[in-house]
């Protein structure tokens, strides 16, 4: 069971980062929704972000099966970084559904749901980060994988 789910997700992982970088790279390519709600870049400003639960899943599986790989060999602060990465990534999720999905008729820039979503949104990649960092230099100390492709995590 774990030898697939290590495999699936290594699969799942790769495919996600394309996505991602796709998803990004349409994010500069002039889906940015520069004149507003009710514009003409607006309704494929909103398709396009709602997306990114889409795109995000598949690297979060990505870390599920880094963590079931090395779970025994990284110790504690693997754990913490596991944990703080999925709540990164929860948050950014949570952000988007929320601004795209949930209040994304509300106006910009006012006390509202989809100004709180933001917020959500932009605090997920400071966690993100920090639980990236911490997963990395649990990833290079434990040597389960090779100490280059561990680095990545760490840098």
């Amino acid at each position: 069971m774990s030898s697939n789910l290590i495999r699936w997700s290594g699969l799942s992982a790769m495919v996600g980062g394309v996505l991602w970088a796709l998803w990004s790279a349409g994010q500069l390519q002039g889906f940015g929704g520069e004149d507003g709600a009710g514009g003409a870049s607006f309704d494929p400003y909103v398709f396009f972000n709602r997306l990114l639960p889409l795109v995000i899943l598949p690297v979060l599986m990505g870390f599920v099966g880094l963590h079931a790989a090395q779970r025994r060999s990284y110790g504690w602060l693997g754990a913490a970084g596991f944990a703080i990465v999925l709540v990164g990534f929860v948050l950014i999720v949570a952000g988007s559904v929320g601004e795209f999905w949930l209040f994304y008729d509300q106006p910009y820039g006012q006390p509202n749901g989809r100004d709180a979503s933001w917020t959500l949104f932009l605090l997920g990649h400071p966690v993100l980060a920090v639980g990236t960092l911490l997963f990395g230099i649990a990833t290079v100390r434990a040597g389960v994988f090779p100490r280059d492709a561990s680095m990545m995590f760490a840098g």
